[in-house]
């Protein structure tokens, strides 16, 4: 059989390798030389039928090994390495690694740096790339990688399956596939671990991840043991470090040891710190060294001196630790630390004598920290074996435990034997099996759960509250649960103990600011018993007096519907006296079962009588005396009383006590109050009489200037308005004609008229209006009126439109005072509206009157207004009110009225207003 150039090639591309290709060429050289085994030829290159995955059997062995190379080895770094080259190698990855998670220093978002690596020498090493260093998840397009980890799952994939972003910065690095998995440190992931593999396009299984999690934890709990050794250790050196730097004000004791020639030890120099480290002073170490030496511990005595002569010998610094025993008892780790020398020319030294400059400090606490650091290693190497929560495998299909831990059996009260194989319906384990279908429910939609409150079932019967967490697994093919199950049970009743407590003094709380913020005693003492019986849960809750004041009664009673009310029972002399024997000496009364209480009988009748199966009663004593009760019954069922109700019930008595004071004191102050307010009220009775007659003056002085200076404002204003006009003009001699100069002698008579006027408007405040009526032509006083008012309305650029008949019947009016009427209103809606207003004088008989309207199409306003616009001295909200229109449409309706008619307003924000009046016409006036 001969190929040429393009088969051959073609036969390449089909190959994985150039193995591959070669081992093909041989075999179609073999067919070429022995067609008769063509057959066997063939199915020698047909691949085998693939076989279901299944993790390699040393794997766990493998996470073991590497687990053991982080706890053992002294070097954390190389033991890492070690435990990444197992790794490696059990799973048979070309490249084992630890990335760290981390904020960008620039960007401050999600990064990643490689940390540590282990390769396979066939695959270059990746730990010195650069491009691993602050690597941002982002700009890798591995966001979604972030996320999973982040919430704690493993992430897997096929390089060719990924996104380009993510393709060409595996792709580089020769990966066909890879694994994260998250490493979590303290709740929190720290990293992950990755295997990648640069030889074949592998396919994780879920067992093979399951215990990759399982090691990437062990390895999360390794970097928070080691962080907290680093913290440690970072103490101990800056503690080390403030050492050195002795002062007066360093705690410890600095001195001078003198080792004379006779081998005799002294003191020469003691610090002020020698009685707080010692509880010696320092003058009587400095006399007497035995002082100090006596001190130590018996098991160190030895050591000390042995350490002391080593140092003398050999002249080298001394460093010693050992224990003291203080005057007072305690304990102490002690460090000493000095260097010898020998001196020759001190004047106080003999020569040859040996001096040691040190230091002895208190290192108690460092040596509580190390003892409880070797205790946190012993139990870190513990958990790895042994979870401190209870751990558990069960079957999916029949809920049979396969596995559990030492916590399990703990928890559960059971031993091991007595568990394994059987199922926990057989256990009776859930409490409420509907928490067990909520639980498989989840598990089927989400295929784990995270803390699950339930309530389980101990062995003795005992119901306690845990939080689950489960996940699924497969083991073998088949699924199970793993479950981790944290007994939460002391927290549970500790949360509801705290919770009462909290209530407890709420209630307290409450009771005291209702005291001291109110005087109604009842109003106290029946919400007291109220809220007290709520928060017992009890059947009963009463406040009675039991002396010689109240004479004994209920006063204040909280009963359910179920039970008979004692409010306003008195009872009999016997039982009282019985009753103050009891309580007078401040005692409280606890009883949890009356029927096995030893009794009197006239006190087991009352009770029977009552319905009374446990007590708990406290005294109320005021001033030292004897007052009352504060007592609680339950009378369903015998009831235990606890420590917290009956501590509460003593306080709420001294808080009850406390009202009765108050109330006591506030009735003889009311008895006080109302001699002194009897007396006060007269002197104020007195007061107001003067003090409303003064009123009463300046009152009908104000309205006199006020009408004064408000009425005599407009004719003023109109003469001035026509002498102005004619002072503008050029010329300079001026002729008036003599029409000027009657409106302006018209202009001056109203003026005297008003004044008038005005004088007679404050005289008829009391006595009312004077008027002079006529026959009057209302439309010829209307074109009077407009003719006056004109260069006022010109000024305001107003338009004056004048539907006034003059067919109407006539008025029997002083046209005076109806003039003002007119002049006030239009003066009233020029000054509060804005120029280019137009009025509308109309007026139209109806019935015995003529109505009369000044309408406008002004800014209008609000109908409260309205119906108070005509009172004396009223002004709206809006300081747009002057002065003015109180008086001037006061005087509006004095005129009015003197007339026999009415007046008013009818008006809208936003919609102009109208004001009415109504007058009688000539012959139908009263």
């Amino acid at each position: 059989m001969i190929w040429d150039v393009d088969q051959l090639q073609a036969l390449r591309n089909c190959c994985r390798d150039e193995v591959a290709f070669a081992q093909l060429q041989t075999l179609l050289a073999q067919i070429s030389a022995d067609t008769t085994n063509f057959s066997e030829i063939v199915k020698s290159l047909t691949p085998p039928e693939p076989q279901p995955s299944k993790p390699p059997t040393n794997l766990l062995q493998g996470v073991a090994q590497a687990t053991q190379a982080l706890l053992t080895h002294s070097n954390a770094p190389t033991g890492v390495n070690q435990a990444l080259e197992i790794l490696g190698k059990v799973t048979g990855v070309s490249r084992v690694y630890i990335f760290e998670h981390h904020r960008h220093p620039e960007t401050d978002e999600p990064a990643m740096s490689q940390r540590f690596e282990w390769s396979d020498p066939h695959v270059s090493a990746q730990i010195d790339n650069p491009l691993l260093q602050n690597l941002s998840y982002r700009a890798a397009g591995m966001t979604g990688w972030y996320d999973r980890l982040s919430s704690g799952y493993s992430a897997s994939s096929l390089v060719r399956n990924l996104s380009t972003v993510e393709r060409e910065l595996l792709e580089p690095q020769g990966i066909l596939s890879i694994l994260l998995v998250p490493i979590p440190v303290n709740g929190e992931i720290w990293g992950f671990i990755g295997f990648d593999d640069c030889q074949t396009e592998r396919q994780w299984s879920t067992d093979e991840e399951a215990v990759l999690m399982t090691m990437a934890a062990t390895l999360g709990s390794f970097i928070a043991h080691r962080q907290a050794l680093e913290r440690t250790a970072q103490l101990q050196t800056e503690y080390t470090a403030c050492l050195h730097q002795i002062t007066a004000n360093v705690p410890g004791l600095i001195y001078q040891l003198l080792r004379r020639q006779d081998g005799s030890f002294g003191i020469t120099f003691a610090s002020s710190g020698c009685w707080e480290l010692f509880e010696v002073e320092p003058e009587a170490v400095m006399t007497d060294f035995s002082l100090l030496t006596n001190l130590l511990h018996p098991n160190d005595r030895s050591g000390f001196f042995a350490a002391m002569e080593t140092s003398a010998i050999a002249l080298q610094p001394w460093r010693w630790q050992g224990r003291f025993t203080t005057p007072s008892g305690k304990l102490k780790w002690v460090e000493g630390i000095s260097r010898p020398e020998r001196s020759h020319s001190q004047a106080a030294v003999n020569e040859g004598e040996i001096l040691w400059n040190g230091v002895l400090i208190d290192i108690t606490e460092r040596k509580q920290t190390e003892a409880a650091l070797r205790e946190s290693e012993e139990k870190f190497a513990k958990a790895f074996c042994s979870s401190p929560d209870a751990m558990a495998i069960t079957s999916v299909m029949d809920g049979r435990l396969i596995d559990v831990n030492d916590s399990f059996v703990r928890v559960a009260g059971y031993e091991r034997e007595e568990v394994i194989g059987r199922t926990v319906f057989d256990l009776n384990l859930w409490v409420n099996l509907s928490d067990r279908a909520t639980l498989m429910q989840l598990l089927q939609e989400r295929g784990e759960v995270r803390n699950l409150e339930f309530e389980f079932r101990r062995k003795s019967g005992a119901i306690a509250v845990g939080l689950f967490s489960a996940e699924m697994i497969h083991l073998m093919g088949e699924p199970y649960i793993l479950s981790v199950t944290n007994d939460i049970t002391e927290r549970k009743r500790t949360e509801e103990e705290l919770l009462l407590a909290v209530e407890r003094d709420r209630l307290l709380g409450e009771i005291a600011l209702r005291i001291r913020k109110s005087l109604d005693l009842n109003t106290i003492l029946n919400t007291t018993v109220t809220e007290v019986r709520q928060f017992l849960a009890c059947d009963r809750v009463f406040i009675a007096y039991v002396n010689a004041t109240y004479r004994g009664q209920v006063v204040a009673e909280s009963v359910t519907s179920n039970c008979k009310s004692l409010l306003g029972l008195v009872p009999d002399e016997n039982f009282l006296e019985e009753i103050k024997a009891i309580f007078e000496q401040g005692e409280v009364q606890i009883i949890d079962d009356v029927s096995q209480a030893q009794l009197s009988s006239l006190r087991t009748e009352v009770c029977t009588r009552e319905q009374i199966q446990a007590i708990l009663g406290v005294p109320i004593m005021v001033n030292e005396q004897f007052f009352g009760v504060l007592v609680a019954h339950q009378c369903t069922a015998p009831r235990h009383w606890h420590r917290f109700e009956i501590d509460l019930l003593k306080q709420l008595a001294i808080q009850v006590a406390i009202a009765i004071q108050q109330a006591e004191l506030y009735q003889q102050v009311q008895l006080l109050n109302t001699s002194l307010e009897s007396q006060v009220e007269k002197r104020t009775h007195q007061l107001q009489q003067k003090m409303q007659e003064l009123q009463e003056l300046y009152q009908i002085k104000d309205v006199f200037l006020h009408a004064f200076s408000h009425d005599l404002r407009t004719p003023i204003m109109g003469m001035s308005l026509v002498l102005q006009n004619l002072l503008n003009q050029p010329e300079e001699t001026l002729s008036l004609s003599r029409s000027i100069l009657e409106r302006m002698v018209e202009s001056s008579d109203r003026q005297l008229n008003l004044i008038n006027s005005l004088l007679e408007a404050h005289s008829t405040e009391v006595q009312g209006i004077l008027l002079h009526c006529e026959p009057v032509n209302l439309s010829q006083l209307m074109q009077t009126i407009i003719e006056d008012l004109n260069p006022l309305l010109n000024q305001h650029q107003a338009t004056l439109i004048n539907k006034i008949s003059s067919n109407l019947p006539l008025l029997n009016a002083d046209p005076i005072q109806l003039r003002r009427v007119y002049e006030n209103l239009v003066t009233n809606a020029l000054k509060y509206n804005l120029p280019g207003l137009t009025l509308t004088f109309n007026a139209t008989v109806e019935t015995d009157w003529i109505r009369c309207t000044v309408e406008d199409n002004g800014i209008g306003m609000t109908q409260e207004l309205c119906d108070r616009l005509f009172e004396l001295y009223y002004r709206g909200g809006n300081t747009r009110h002057y002065t003015g229109i109180g008086l001037g449409l006061y005087l509006c309706r004095q005129i009015i009225t003197a007339h026999g008619g009415e007046i008013g307003a009818i008006s809208s924000s936003g919609n102009g207003s109208i004001f009415w009046f109504i007058l009688p016409y000539l012959g139908t006036e009263e």
